[in-house]
């Protein structure tokens, strides 16, 4: 009823909306066309692809689909050229985000043990890689770990969650204040991360990415389609110290 408000406004040539694989965009799609099918339908794919996304791919229908894809990167077109929506119109894009440029200085290697910990923006992933690395915090007091937390979460949440109180963390647990995610990429040296595509963007700035695979859990690894690099998985405390030992040698 909201889009429908704006359409009778605007009669518009052109509707553009994110393009994620959730339902509500199909809802716009189909809504839009309804309206009027000749207006063209964009599809923005802004979110880094992998072979875990889905419902993107699928085709359902002239009226639920997108006349337009535009994709991110290279590596997206040719995941959308493989799927049921092979025929669209697909143009790559890039990432209209607008983004500030922050000047990183280089790593004080004193701070080896810096690790930053970047769950996605889902509560039980939070709950998930803080409570792996509070483990880690209290067995290993010269490590420390920076929790940081996507920025549609609230960290008071996650600690009652947790049943934890602020006050009782061990000191080198990090709760991470930064507006400004690169300040975070210049004070680490490692990075604890599952499905954030912020692991992208630490991976750019050089710091060395360890996935945490959790047991009968599917692997939701951002980085895992990225085949020249090497990547290091950490089901325990063992594995994390082994990179950690072999990196700082």
């Amino acid at each position: 009823y909201f889009l429908d408000k704006y359409l009778k406004k605007l009669h518009p040539e052109y509707l553009i909306t994110t393009y994620e694989g959730f339902p509500w965009e199909r809802q716009i799609f189909k809504a839009t066309k309804e309206f009027n099918s000749k207006i063209k339908v964009i599809g923005y794919q802004q979110v880094f692809l992998n072979s875990n996304y889905k419902s993107i791919f699928f085709k359902l229908s002239e009226n639920y689909d997108p006349d337009i894809i535009w994709a991110l990167d290279n590596f997206s077109k040719k995941l959308f050229l493989k799927s049921n929506l092979k025929n669209k119109k697909i143009k790559v894009v890039g990432n209209l985000k607008e983004k500030k440029m922050f000047k990183i200085k280089k790593h004080n290697y004193e701070d080896n043990k810096n690790i930053l910990v970047l769950p996605e923006g889902i509560e039980s992933e939070c709950i998930k890689m803080f409570k792996y690395t509070l483990n880690l915090a209290f067995n290993n007091e010269k490590i420390n770990f920076f929790w940081r937390v996507h920025p549609v979460i609230k960290i008071k949440n996650i600690l009652k969650k947790m049943n934890i109180n602020k006050l009782s963390l061990p000191k080198n647990i990090i709760i991470s204040q930064e507006k400004n995610l690169e300040r975070d990429f210049e004070n680490c040296k490692f990075v604890i991360y599952r499905g954030s595509a912020a692991a992208i963007e630490a991976l750019n700035y050089g710091l060395i990415p360890m996935y945490l695979k959790i047991r009968n859990e599917p692997n939701i690894d951002i980085l895992n389609s990225y085949k020249k690099i090497k990547l290091k998985n950490i089901k325990n405390s063992k594995d994390f110290l082994t990179i950690i030992k072999r990196y700082n040698n």
